[in-house]
């Protein structure tokens, strides 16, 4: 018989929304273990409060009727201890663009829980939140791009020709270092006023 190796993970959605689920994963090489070496094994995420009890589900039980493992701490490549976070709200960042990994922009936070952080990319909306846990590589403070000579991309742009459904963006006094090209009824762009209306930061125009 197949065993499985269990994992817990969360899923943060907008409008400071998350899902807590559980996985799973079937091993063909493992044999069945007996629920005291489950037991065994789940033990070492007991804690003084133990956390393998979260409401009304219990990892305990659910490890014995689903004749899984969870998967060893080891496995994981993040420390167990999670990171201290010290952000506030609004403040300012450098941040990967989650639709463009080439790409590094303006973010700020808008959201906190645990070791995690909700940013909004400047200009953007509601729709396009993520998150990133506090010690990612993907935030870097402000000033990074500049110190290492990396292009930071601005959020005030102008339509420098159209093409059928695109369009394309090219951002002010960057002389095309960020153009690119997106359809028109993107939900990244938006019309003069935007930010006044939203209570954004527009960043002026660049000087290069």
């Amino acid at each position: 018989m197949h065993t499985a190796s269990s994992i817990e993970f969360c899923i943060f959605l907008p409008h400071d929304l998350s899902l807590s689920l559980s996985i799973t994963i079937d091993w063909n090489d493992v044999k069945k273990h007996k629920y005291d070496q489950l037991s065994e094994s789940a033990s070492q995420y007991q804690g003084p409060a133990n956390i393998l009890e979260i409401g009304h589900f219990t990892w305990d039980k659910y490890l014995k009727e689903t004749c899984s493992v969870p998967a060893p701490v080891h496995c994981f490549k993040q420390s167990y201890t999670p990171p201290s976070n010290e952000f506030k709200i609004s403040m300012k960042l450098e941040a990967q663009d989650p639709r463009n990994t080439t790409s590094t922009c303006i973010a700020t936070v808008v959201g906190l829980t645990g070791a995690r952080l909700r940013l909004r990319l400047d200009g953007s909306d509601n729709k396009n939140d993520f998150w990133r846990l506090v010690d990612s590589s993907e935030i870097q403070p402000v000033g990074n791009c500049e110190k290492n000579g990396g292009m930071l991309q601005p959020p005030l742009a102008t339509i420098g020709e159209v093409r059928g459904s695109e369009v394309l963006v090219t951002f002010d006094g960057w002389r095309g270092a960020f153009d690119y090209w997106c359809r028109f009824d993107s939900r990244d762009i938006f019309p003069v006023g935007w930010c006044s209306l939203t209570g954004d930061n527009l960043q002026p125009p660049g000087t290069k």
